[in-house]
């Protein structure tokens, strides 16, 4: 593995730990479980992975345009 995909690696995981870590407009607290699939997190995470916050995410959106 040469530097660059060293590198890529390293923003990966960077990407997903920040996606995993960011907290939606909702307003949702951390419980120590992923708030999409149930599965148990970290207790400072809202969801286990970016899957799970993109889901929940776009079922928020999708909540708000159409009730």
């Amino acid at each position: 593995m040469d530097d660059v995909d060293r590198a890529a690696n390293l923003q990966a995981d960077l990407n997903r730990n920040a996606a995993t870590a960011r907290k939606p407009e909702s307003g949702l607290a951390p419980e120590g479980w992923c708030h999409e699939c149930g599965e148990d997190v970290d207790g400072r995470r809202l969801f286990c992975n970016s899957e799970c916050a993109d889901q929940y995410e776009h079922r928020q959106q999708q909540r708000r345009q159409h009730g």
